[in-house]
């Protein structure tokens, strides 16, 4: 079980490996010890890598924390020496006096969420200066890189783009592009997935490529910024007849 391999893990390194990598030190290399650790289905376990894989995850955690608060620009809001004593807390199973686990949890969620609107707020405000940026009753913005010649689409119907989408915060998090060189992904308007984009694609020229901006009430929980190459319209089932529509990844 889960429980009976992390008694087996070595605490000390653990925390170690936390600690040096909690500074923003990469380590990309980790995953291959811990894969020695592990085997390459992560369900084994090698005695011999424990002390080694258990530095490295260790370091994979400590970065992973640095890097998240990294990207919600809030590295200055937290005592680091704090977030190594709760790592080293939870490691040994100590409880900390007076805090639930409940109200952590609450706690990080606030946080969170209170970063998620200063950084929308951020995005949303630079995109207002944005010169021939229209700007929607819904809060949506979305300015023309290219106007397209071609046909708007319909609620029904099926197209085809490329997009790239990027968070408040500028981190490339979809590259269609990258993901598909041959051709662009097919999408159905109406697919319900984003109402903001839905609300977008209604207002685009195939042939076009805008940049859209989507607030936090039209998103799917933080807001983002979506490039999208309107490619091609057609019917609905055109491009999405036994294609599964999951497109948000």
């Amino acid at each position: 079980s889960t429980k009976n391999v992390f008694a087996r893990l070595n605490k000390s390194q653990l925390i170690q490996g936390f600690k040096l990598h909690l500074q923003g030190i990469p380590c990309d290399k980790s995953i291959d010890t811990v894969r020695l650790l592990f085997g390459a289905t992560f369900q084994d376990f090698n005695p011999q890598y424990v002390e080694l894989g258990s530095r490295c995850m260790g370091k994979m955690a400590g970065f992973s924390i640095y890097d998240d608060l990294r990207k919600i620009r809030a590295l200055d809001d937290f005592n680091f020496d704090m977030i190594e004593k709760g790592f080293s807390d939870g490691i040994y199973g100590r409880e900390i006096p007076g805090i639930s686990i409940e109200k952590l949890t609450q706690l990080k969620e606030n946080f969170l969420r209170k970063s998620q609107q200063i950084n929308a707020e951020s995005m949303m405000g630079k995109a207002r200066k944005i010169k021939g940026i229209e700007v929607f009753d819904n809060g949506l913005l979305m300015e023309t890189i290219s106007m397209g010649k071609g046909p708007i689409p319909k609620d029904e119907d099926d197209i085809k783009v490329h997009y790239i989408e990027t968070s408040a915060l500028g981190d490339t998090l979809v590259n269609t592009y990258k993901k598909n060189k041959i051709l662009p992904i097919p999408w159905r308007v109406n697919s319900g997935e984003m109402p903001g984009i839905t609300f977008a694609l209604k207002r685009m020229h195939v042939g076009g490529i805008y940049r859209v901006f989507v607030p936090l009430d039209l998103s799917y929980g933080e807001a983002v910024c979506y490039t999208i190459e309107l490619v091609a319209c057609g019917p609905k089932g055109s491009f999405t007849q036994g294609v599964k529509l999951n497109n948000n990844k």
